[in-house]
């Protein structure tokens, strides 16, 4: 058995934890929905705590367990490289540590935009600003990286993985 062949059991793990989302993913649409007629500090203190809730989810379960609700489910661990123990708090925050800075630089930008009602999550006709596509693009260029990173070499270790110092097993 080769433990580090996670790749379809890391992806599935993704699809369990969205599922274990989707009651935030419903909440989300309807604020979203909503958003005109909510005061604007209520609907930019949402954004701004949706906007963080999965990377507390993922820092947490893999900080405490080594493991997200999807992890367990298809067996598989976060381990530190030298597979002798999981990885702790600082290793999990270094996982989502370029994410977590993606969104913290676009962050202001959002909340500019929603305060003075010029977002395009606030209308549904409008288009998203040059600044959240290129975010957009940046997101989608490290998820390539990520993935392509993970499927070149033996151990399928993501560039996450490579930062934290981390490698994901089965179990």
């Amino acid at each position: 058995m080769n433990k580090y062949g996670t790749f379809w059991r890391r992806f599935w793990a993704g699809c369990v934890d969205s599922i274990v989302f989707t009651p935030l993913i419903v909440l989300n649409f309807l604020m979203i929905y909503k958003a005109a007629t909510l005061p604007v500090f209520v609907f930019a203190l949402w954004y701004t705590v949706h906007s963080f809730l999965w990377y507390a989810y993922s820092i947490w379960m893999h900080g405490k367990y080594g493991q997200t609700l999807g992890k367990m489910a298809l067996k598989v661990k976060v381990m530190d490289v030298s597979e002798s123990r999981q990885i702790n708090f600082r290793q999990a925050f270094m996982r989502d540590a370029v994410p977590v800075v993606f969104t913290i630089v676009l962050l202001p930008h959002e909340l500019i935009q929603i305060v003075r009602g010029t977002s395009y999550i606030l209308h549904k006709e409008a288009s998203p600003d040059v600044l959240s596509i290129i975010f957009s693009f940046v997101v989608m260029g490290w998820f390539l990286l990520e993935v392509i990173t993970m499927l070149s070499n033996s151990k399928r270790r993501a560039i996450h993985d490579f930062i934290a110092k981390s490698v994901v097993i089965k179990v």
